[in-house]
């Protein structure tokens, strides 16, 4: 058997940007991001192209579709039919010289999945940042309004965010809970609010500077640490309780219209049928 060589991953595969306009003479099979399960690489149900409005991109018969958002989920499939797909996922194509099957095993792997996570495998792809565990996101837009998020999720899981948002990780880790908690003070965002550049309203945004050159207060050691052995579980069960709500919010948009049109009635959903099954 030859020996393996060592090549980068754009040597081997091919993006596939095949876009394709919605018609209402089309009924090709759609496929989103809602439709491909996380962690099993197979699809829960699949959407007719009759069905959406806006731009999404073609594949073929045994293309890799990859999620690109959140690829934590590990949303990747390899379809045995040709349709449309979102323009969330990547239609992957192997270059000549190169399996297809490998490929697609190789970018579901959870070796690979880890890294697209940290952006050091998909960062030609995608220009985001990389956000690690302990990591606190804050929107530079609008201030007055703060949108600030924990990424704690309880894997320590590693994905990325747009440019938009400041990533923020505390240099102590039990300032943590606090410096969170300190972000979401009204009169920290009324300070910043005054010091925002661009127009009034949404389009205001924070300079990363203006962020570091804040004026807070910080803890003692002692109190710190206590602060964060009593913040820090329920701030974990509100990341958890978040990601079940995403997951719960996906399931709820992609069953219920087929169910108020008719298309599935609760005695045809079955978990051991094929998604072609429960589509008409």
């Amino acid at each position: 058997m030859p020996p393996w060589k060592k090549v980068k991953l754009g040597d081997a595969v091919e993006i596939i940007k095949d876009t394709y306009q919605p018609s209402d003479k089309d009924d090709f099979d759609y496929i989103g991001l809602e439709h491909i399960e996380q962690q099993s690489l197979r699809l829960n149900s699949i959407w007719k192209s009759i069905n959406i409005s806006s731009g999404k991109f073609k594949f073929k018969t045994g293309d890799i579709l990859f999620g690109k958002l959140r690829p934590y989920f590990r949303k990747v499939v390899i379809p045995n039919f040709p349709g449309v797909c979102s323009t969330d996922i990547w239609v992957i194509r192997a270059k000549e010289g190169f399996d297809q099957k490998f490929l697609f095993y190789l970018l579901a792997s959870e070796t690979f999945i880890e890294m697209s996570s940290s952006g050091s495998t998909l960062s030609i792809l995608s220009n985001k940042f990389i956000v690690k565990s302990n990591s606190i996101l804050f929107s530079k837009l609008n201030p007055r309004f703060p949108r600030v998020w924990m990424i704690g999720n309880i894997n320590e899981s590693t994905s990325i965010c747009s440019t938009e948002f400041l990533v923020i990780k505390p240099k102590l880790g039990y300032w943590y809970s606090f410096i969170y908690q300190t972000l979401c003070f009204k009169i920290l965002t009324d300070s910043l609010t005054s010091i925002a550049t661009g127009t009034s309203g949404s389009h205001q945004r924070i300079k990363p500077d203006d962020i570091l050159k804040t004026e807070i207060f910080i803890p003692s050691e002692y109190d710190g640490i206590q602060f964060e052995s009593n913040v820090r579980p329920f701030l974990k069960r509100i990341i958890k309780n978040n990601i079940e709500n995403e997951i719960l919010t996906i399931m709820r948009d992609n069953l219920l219209p087929k169910l108020m049109n008719g298309e599935l009635t609760i005695d045809s959903v079955s978990l051991e049928e094929s998604p072609k099954a429960i589509v008409a």
